[in-house]
């Protein structure tokens, strides 16, 4: 790099060769998002590959316009869930790389479910963790569920 600041997707993406190493990885929790976000990532989702993403060499993937391609070391792919839901002010859904590609593929909101999920929702996130199951529950300030998955641990088949 040449003095310029990672940005997220930089940090993100050097973080996924270790999460990639170890197939006992299931998901990966992040916050400083004042939203929920949950998003199943495999080498189909465009993510930004710094090999390719970076036509200028300044270190920064997308500045100059360029698309992000699917980041290939993802292998059979890992959940990210954003949990940030105790926070203020919460803000509206932005549209990015990786949302917009699940919103794409399924205009049925029932199969998008499976993919990504997000709600501005205060909200906590309860996971049940039993040998190889790990289920999410995620509940709002109410009580009522706004999304769950039952095995976060089973590697979901990709989409047609």
């Amino acid at each position: 790099m040449t003095g310029c600041a990672k940005g997220i997707v930089e940090v993100r993406n050097e973080a996924l060769g270790s999460i990639c190493a170890s197939r006992k990885v299931v998901a990966v929790l992040g916050s400083d998002e004042h939203a929920y976000y949950r998003l199943w990532m495999d080498r189909t989702v465009p993510a930004g590959d710094p090999r390719t993403d970076d036509p200028d060499g300044n270190g920064i993937l997308g500045d100059s316009g360029a698309s992000f391609s699917p980041f290939e070391g993802l292998g059979g792919g890992v959940w990210f869930i954003t949990t940030g839901g105790l926070g203020a002010p919460y803000h509206a859904e932005e549209a990015a790389l990786w949302n917009t590609h699940w919103k794409e593929k399924h205009a049925d909101p029932d199969v998008l479910r499976r993919y990504y999920a997000w709600s501005p929702q205060g909200h906590v996130c309860v996971f049940d963790v039993r040998q190889e199951r790990v289920v999410l529950h995620t509940y709002n300030a109410f009580g009522y569920c706004i999304d769950s998955v039952e095995n976060l641990a089973k590697k979901i088949q990709r989409p047609g």
